[in-house]
């Protein structure tokens, strides 16, 4: 063919291009598809009405990733052929490599009024819905794709990647029943795939279905055996059962695999204080907290322009792991009676939550425990201040007032929690006893 091509030069046109055209289908066919292209391109110049040879670039072009290009001649080709659902779908499919969702979108749905019959389309315009919005950011949008997937499934029940994601969008809306089908069905089409049984396991597991959950979980692990995330969930399950050690010793798994999976030392953190070892608990916490300081300060300065939306979730989700582990922490020093680290740990968490009413109140505990009276009283004030009717902050007020040897303003802070809280054992007691050790 290259030798035709050379030796019929005095051929017309169309012929030449037809020579063209096959020499590209040749290297096409040896997948060399870069030598493929410029000789389609070729017989388009040679014959612009030579609509084999554009279908052929257009395709070739969209393969290569050079979407923008494939766009003009899938335009042309449509033109000529407006009823081919095949080039609305590869016009789709360019716009979108290009992230031009809303045309791409359009395009998807010309193919399916063309041809309702064929389930790559639906399947098409679905996976497009979900990929343009891929964290659930867009109210709605990941919804709409539903439809299309199921409408994939009527047309062809062997649509694995139709049940798969059927299957997320269920877990997302919390209809495990049904999302448990959908995945089960692909797992038996798709064994192999450690997406689908982890996420099979998942619904399980959501819905407190825990045997099958540990059971899909490990063959997950049999296909990925280094998945911490399948670990961590594992470990999960061992200690809403209350299996401590399996617990413990499963997060610990997850943590070798990676060190900074803040979830796995979360939920590490939380058996070993549900085991007792609180020291243990508090390393794990210290650990977390250095590990999402340092993590938030890699990330962009929030609003930036460099902050994308997925990065500012991860900030959020970053913080309030930080937060819950803050409180953690200063809760277990309260426990073991380390006051005095109590009270800076409180601080510390009020610097990130300082409208943690229950952290002011246990930071005032912890300073009245430290004999800081004054700095005790300034918290129980504030939130006084902000909730005149918080009957407990009354009391602890009294308290702190009442070892300030101010005993006159200890009884009118009982006395106010008690006529805000007549049931108040604590505070009741308290008025009691000082009203008769009081002198009138």
């Amino acid at each position: 063919m290259q030798q035709a091509a050379t030796q019929g030069a005095n051929l017309d046109a169309r012929t030449r291009a037809i020579i063209q055209n096959n020499i590209g289908m040749a290297y096409w066919s040896k997948n060399r598809p870069l030598l493929a292209i410029p000789a389609y391109e070729k017989a388009v110049q040679l014959d612009k009405s030579y609509n084999d040879a554009r279908y052929n670039l257009a395709f070739a072009l969209l393969s290569q990733n050079r979407s923008k290009e494939s766009v003009v001649h899938f335009q042309e080709l449509i033109k000529a052929n407006p009823k081919d659902a095949t080039l609305q779908d590869g016009l789709a499919q360019a716009y979108e490599n290009m992230a031009q969702w809303q045309q791409a979108f359009g395009a998807y749905r010309k193919a399916i009024a063309l041809n309702p019959k064929e389930a790559s389309y639906p399947l098409n315009l679905a996976l497009a819905i979900l990929r343009s919005d891929p964290d659930g950011a867009i109210p709605g949008r990941r919804d709409a794709a539903a439809p299309y997937l199921r409408t994939a499934i009527k047309l062809n029940p062997e649509a694995a990647p139709a049940y798969l994601h059927l299957g997320l969008i269920l877990i997302d809306k919390q209809r495990w029943p049904e999302a448990q089908d959908l995945l089960r069905q692909y797992v038996a089409m798709r064994p192999n795939d450690f997406v689908g049984h982890f996420n099979l396991a998942l619904a399980y597991d959501y819905n407190a279905k825990f045997d099958l959950a540990l059971k899909t979980y490990e063959n997950a692990l049999k296909l990925q055996p280094q998945d911490a995330p399948t670990k961590n969930n594992i470990g999960r399950i061992h200690l809403k059962r209350k299996n401590y050690d399996e617990a413990v010793a499963t997060f610990n798994e997850a943590l070798a695999i990676d060190g900074s999976f803040i979830d796995a030392r979360n939920n590490l953190a939380l058996a070993l204080t549900e085991k007792g070892d609180l020291d243990g608990a508090n390393a794990q916490w210290k650990t977390l907290i250095s590990n999402a300081v340092r993590e938030l300060r890699e990330l962009p300065p929030a609003k930036s322009k460099e902050e994308t939306p997925a990065l500012a979730r991860r900030r959020a989700t970053i913080t309030a792991r930080l937060v819950a582990a803050r409180a953690a922490l200063a809760e277990n020093y309260l426990k073991n009676k380390q006051y005095s680290e109590a009270a800076n740990e409180y601080k510390n968490l009020l610097a990130l939550s300082p409208n943690n009413v229950a952290a002011m109140s246990n930071r005032g505990l912890a300073l009245y425990n430290t004999k800081n009276y004054a700095e005790a009283l300034k918290l129980y004030d504030a939130i006084v201040a902000r909730d005149p009717k918080n009957a407990i902050a009354h009391n602890n007020r009294g308290v702190v007032l009442e070892a300030m040897n101010n005993k006159s303003a200890a009884i009118t802070a009982y006395e106010k929690a008690v006529e805000l809280k007549p049931d108040y054992a604590e505070a009741k007691s308290n008025l009691d006893r000082l009203r008769k050790a009081t002198p009138v």
